[in-house]
């Protein structure tokens, strides 16, 4: 599995689209194509972008799972390689900021993972904050590749190395994103390979 990302985005949806087309464009390159091919081939992928499931779950058909995420200006995609395995993938960044933990933690953290963030108040509020956003993207990855709603309370716990969600098991990992303060995780279906990171 492979991320792209930039420190550099500006926060709107016409630049996620050409964010993502050069993401493409530098994977299919780096999988063998020429540069001018890929630089078609990724104008017409994000062309065929399209979003499916209850949850609009955003796809590209013939293209590779992938998973899109940004906070502030950190705008990333994960891209299941050819070998992960992997039918569906979920990525999520996060920059930390003030946040009521607990309570957040006890109304949507499956109660194993809300006790962690609990325990973590003990020691201050940069712990539990600490806590809670590392465990906020593993569950909102999760929820970006199973499909559902960022709001709901039937998810599992997520601080292990896997989670069985509706039948199936993903397995969730922490990523590092070279900036202070942000936290990023994956998660797919498929075996989980190293994931590398590449910055636009």
């Amino acid at each position: 599995m492979v991320i792209y990302y930039t420190h550099s985005y500006g926060n709107n949806r016409g630049e996620s689209h050409r964010l993502l087309q050069r993401a493409i464009a530098r994977y299919l390159t780096e999988n063998g194509r020429s540069e001018e091919a890929a630089e078609s081939e990724s104008a017409t992928f994000t062309a065929s972008l399209c979003t499916e499931g209850e949850y609009g779950k955003p796809v590209i058909p013939g293209f590779a799972p992938f998973s899109v995420s940004h906070s502030n200006n950190t705008w990333a995609v994960l891209i299941a390689e050819a070998g992960d395995g992997a039918e569906r993938c979920g990525l999520d960044v996060q920059y930390r900021r003030k946040t009521e933990a607990a309570s957040v933690a006890k109304r949507f953290y499956a109660a194993e993972d809300a006790d962690l963030v609990c325990a973590a108040v003990t020691a201050g509020a940069d712990a539990a904050e600490d806590v809670f956003f590392r465990l906020w993207t593993r569950r909102e990855a999760l929820v970006k590749a199973a499909g559902g709603s960022v709001a709901g309370t039937d998810f599992p716990a997520v601080n292990g190395d896997a989670a069985v969600f509706r039948d199936t098991e993903y397995i969730i990992a922490d990523v590092g994103i070279h900036s202070a303060w942000l936290y990023a995780a994956v998660c797919s279906d498929g075996i989980q390979m190293p994931v590398r990171t590449v910055e636009l």
